[in-house]
């Protein structure tokens, strides 16, 4: 014979059963056409189709930080540009340092051509004015006396 609930113990499964129906019992309860096994329940009109209430509702379930994350995204995005642009401008210096210095090094060895060639013209000019020291000596000793 059954026996009343009350007198049942813990460990028959009287209080899954219970569970169990309370589960079913608010599943029918609250169906998604809006309707409900209870004539007297009124789940009243959609909210989903409530624009004001889905972002009422966006904005108090929001993640706290959420308008931090798009502000430093649009942050990293900025600063990504900013280094492509300084990237840019560092290799076109880079390759006027280059031209520079190629510059730099051709003035170089025109100076030090000019200076082969001004010791060259010293020599010479030394070795002129030698000889025509030799021959001012020679003729003034050819002088008659």
């Amino acid at each position: 014979m059954s026996e009343h609930p009350i007198e049942r113990k813990r460990g028959d499964g009287y209080d899954k059963k219970k569970k169990k129906a309370a589960i079913v019992k608010v599943a029918h309860k609250a169906r998604l056409d809006g309707s409900s096994n209870n004539g007297g329940d009124n789940l009243g009109a959609d909210p989903f189709s409530n624009l004001d209430i889905i972002r009422d509702l966006t904005d108090k379930f929001a993640l706290p930080g959420e308008g931090k994350v798009i502000e430093a995204e649009c942050l990293t995005k900025e600063k990504v540009v900013e280094n492509d642009n300084l990237r840019e401008v560092l290799q076109k210096e880079g390759l006027v340092l280059t031209e520079l210095k190629a510059a730099l090094a051709l003035e170089e060895e025109k100076k030090k051509e000019a200076k082969i060639k001004i010791t060259k013209l010293e020599v010479k000019m030394s070795k002129s004015i030698s000889e025509a020291a030799a021959r001012a000596i020679k003729e003034f000793k050819a002088l008659p006396k």
